[in-house]
């Protein structure tokens, strides 16, 4: 039996927001389709770029094709997706038949507009973008049509995943959600998730969410830095307070509707960069008493590699940085000894040493390249 690294190529699609290429996910080197006006999801989805990389995948036994980076933070893969998928996956690829389950997630940034500014983001390079929307619906269409009897068959709810630019700021991102939030099969047939940075409480969005049960899957919040001036330092603003208090109106809106709504997690990004990464500990501390899952992100090296705020690829950087990683994970791991937690903040703290742990790898992988 081969493992399979990772399942994005046959479960998710991620747009690109400056080519509008088609790939499993943002860590994909060159894109497998584009999306255009007359993008459909069995031109793009279903075609040779992507089939060549399900069989690359399926056949590199564990580890990742060439098509993916020396290392990925994103991999997709456990049980469930085994159970799911396995053995279809093995026949289809013995066989030679063409992959025709749709994607279980799209991800796509819809326009780049943003009200902040933020010294490491490539928005600015392309601030007027927004997607194809005629090929973006069509491709939905396709999928949300394929997708309708998801739940019946023991598959999970395709998942809309909205990425910006600041989505209650962006006029295309805020109608697409709008759009979407407010469909008859929202929560049905799909579910809804989107980044926002937190600075904007739309009152109209959470009064319509109301109206909607089980249409939301996740939201995740970018944030960092691990206090106002660090904050203000990375992203050219000073609203860290209004963040931190539109998220805890996140977290009380999810905690008072669970019982009508379900349990959606609430994730934050937040950049390790040379700012952050040794304070790592005071991150911990801001969201520790919060329930949400917090993933450490890493500045991306091919863009800016030369920025002040680039740590992962300078040398003078990297082994602070790792020990700084070191010292925040067992950090968290004594929180999790001294404290009585629920199974909840148990996952909540698991996943942070996790988040931690791929960040640590990540730099050895860099350091081992030279």
């Amino acid at each position: 039996m081969n493992k399979i690294a990772c399942y994005r190529p046959w479960v998710a699609i991620h747009i690109d927001e400056t080519s509008q290429g088609m790939k499993p996910c943002c860590w994909v080197r060159e894109n497998l389709s584009t999306l255009q006006s007359d993008s459909t999801l069995e031109n793009t989805f279903f075609n040779e770029g992507w089939e060549k990389m399900r069989t690359d995948m399926f056949n590199a036994d564990g580890k990742l094709p060439s098509q993916c980076p020396i290392y990925c933070q994103g991999k997709l893969t456990n049980s469930y997706y085994d159970d799911l998928f396995y053995d279809k996956i093995e026949r289809y690829v013995h066989d030679s038949i063409t992959w025709d389950q749709p994607p279980f997630e799209l991800a796509a940034t819809i326009a780049n507009a943003c009200n902040l500014k933020c010294k490491t983001c490539w928005i600015f390079d392309n601030f007027d973008y927004v997607i194809n929307t005629e090929g973006l619906n069509r491709v939905l269409s396709d999928i949300l049509e394929k997708s309708k009897d998801n739940e019946k068959n023991g598959y999970p709810l395709f998942d809309i995943n909205m990425v910006g630019g600041e989505i209650f700021y962006a006029k295309p991102m805020r109608e697409t959600l709008y759009k979407y939030i407010q469909d008859p099969d929202a929560g049905k047939v799909f579910n809804i998730s989107f980044i926002t940075n937190g600075t904007i409480w739309d009152q109209n969005f959470w009064d319509i969410l109301e109206t909607k049960p089980n249409s939301i899957s996740h939201i995740t919040i970018s944030i960092d830095g691990f206090d106002k001036d660090s904050y203000e330092m990375i992203r050219g603003v000073d609203r860290f307070d209004t963040v931190l208090q539109n998220l805890d109106k996140i977290i009380a809106w999810r905690d008072a509707h669970v019982e009508t709504h379900g349990y959606w997690g609430i994730y934050i990004n937040t950049l390790i960069n040379a700012v952050t990464y040794p304070m790592l500990k005071l991150i911990v501390d801001l969201y520790k008493e919060k329930e949400v899952f917090i993933n450490f992100i890493p500045l991306i090296i091919y863009y800016k590699e030369n920025h002040p705020f680039q740590c992962y690829t300078k040398p003078k950087h990297q082994q602070k940085c790792i020990d700084s990683i070191r010292d925040a994970k067992e950090y968290v791991r004594q929180i999790m000894i001294s404290q009585e937690l629920s199974s909840t903040k148990k996952w909540q703290f698991a996943s942070m040493i996790t988040s931690l742990q791929k960040n640590e790898l990540y730099i050895e992988e860099l350091m081992s390249e030279k």
